[in-house]
């Protein structure tokens, strides 16, 4: 999948891996364990951060910082 990830503009990108880290907390709200739960918010963490980082690059596809999904409580708001 990142492969494929790889092939699109960076604004594509960054949303697609906002929609990754979004995909995780809905499964962490549904995890049966308390690690289950730990180990999708620390997913949904790391496509947050792809994401984050991405829109910081400079360059030719360079993002302005959105925030148009995620904010840095969504992980506290499952707990």
């Amino acid at each position: 999948m990142a492969r494929a990830f790889d092939l699109l503009p960076a604004p594509e990108r960054a949303r697609r891996y906002r929609e990754m880290a979004k995909a995780a907390l809905h499964m962490a709200e549904d995890a049966p364990t308390s690690e289950d739960k730990a180990s999708y918010i620390s997913l949904s963490a790391s496509w947050h951060s792809l994401a984050t980082s991405l829109e910081r690059e400079p360059g030719e596809d360079a993002l302005p910082a959105t925030r148009d999904g995620l904010t840095a409580n969504t992980a506290a708001d499952l707990n």
